[in-house]
């Protein structure tokens, strides 16, 4: 998960291809299981950033089940997956 996070920053979005041929070539994995793969990734760290807002005010939410080892990359790479998340929704919608 941590090549992947490398690769769509080094590649950009819509480069699915790319990363996978760069990062993952010796991989079973298509390029479009790294485009799933990084929107779950993009997800856990929404739902951790939520689950720490929301126990700063005391409220209970929905909790989101996330595996041990995309807790470690979100702990470690959670706010460079976001700020690329941002940017390519921002280009999107120009």
């Amino acid at each position: 998960m941590i090549e992947l996070v490398i690769g769509v920053s080094k590649r950009g979005f819509g480069r699915w291809s790319r990363v996978k041929d760069d990062y993952f070539s010796t991989s079973v994995r298509t390029a479009v299981h790294l485009k799933d793969k990084w929107r779950n990734l993009v997800a856990a760290c929404k739902a951790n950033t939520s689950r720490k807002a929301h126990k700063e005010k005391n409220t209970s939410k929905k909790k989101v089940s996330v595996q041990k080892a995309t807790e470690l990359v979100v702990k470690r790479f959670g706010h460079r997956i976001l700020d690329m998340e941002a940017k390519h929704l921002a280009q999107k919608k120009k």
